[in-house]
């Protein structure tokens, strides 16, 4: 990062109980770390994101280990712009869902490599702005993705 910015614990008794327990060692350099380390280790760079819920943080997978994986068909149409209509993580869901309209959110969360509460919350954010619609049971039922171009 290239620029510092100040740091302020959102819940300071609780950041306190960590310093204090050894956990946390400064304010304010969290990012900068994660920056380094991602580096050192030849990983994609994290995406960073400022939302009125707080700072979010997204480690993408290298292109090697989704194609490892098998999730690397999960990109294949960048032209489709749902990257920067709904962010990285939800627009493979949605390509997902559009390749296997009867795909599970453990098969989901599996050819993503997260967890199953991370990906209900993205299904569960997507349905909200009105991205997918579920039709009938968990089991048996199937996705319909809307298109909103």
């Amino acid at each position: 990062m290239t620029s510092k910015l100040p740091s302020a614990p959102y819940n300071p008794a609780v950041a306190n109980a960590f310093f204090r327990s050894g956990e946390i060692e400064a304010w304010g350099r969290g990012v900068q770390r994660i920056f380094q380390r991602c580096r050192e280790a030849d990983t994609p760079t994290p995406l960073v994101r400022l939302e009125p819920t707080g700072l979010w943080i997204e480690f993408p997978f290298a292109p090697e280990y989704l194609e490892m994986v098998g999730a690397g068909d999960a990109k294949e149409t960048e032209s489709d712009g749902l990257d920067e209509k709904l962010g990285q993580r939800r627009a493979e869901i949605l390509r997902l869902m559009q390749a296997n309209p009867k795909i599970t959110v453990t098969g989901l969360a599996k050819k993503l490599g997260i967890s199953l509460t991370a990906a209900d919350k993205n299904i569960q954010a997507s349905k909200t702005m009105g991205w997918i619609h579920r039709f009938g049971p968990a089991k048996g039922g199937h996705w319909e993705v809307i298109d909103k171009s």
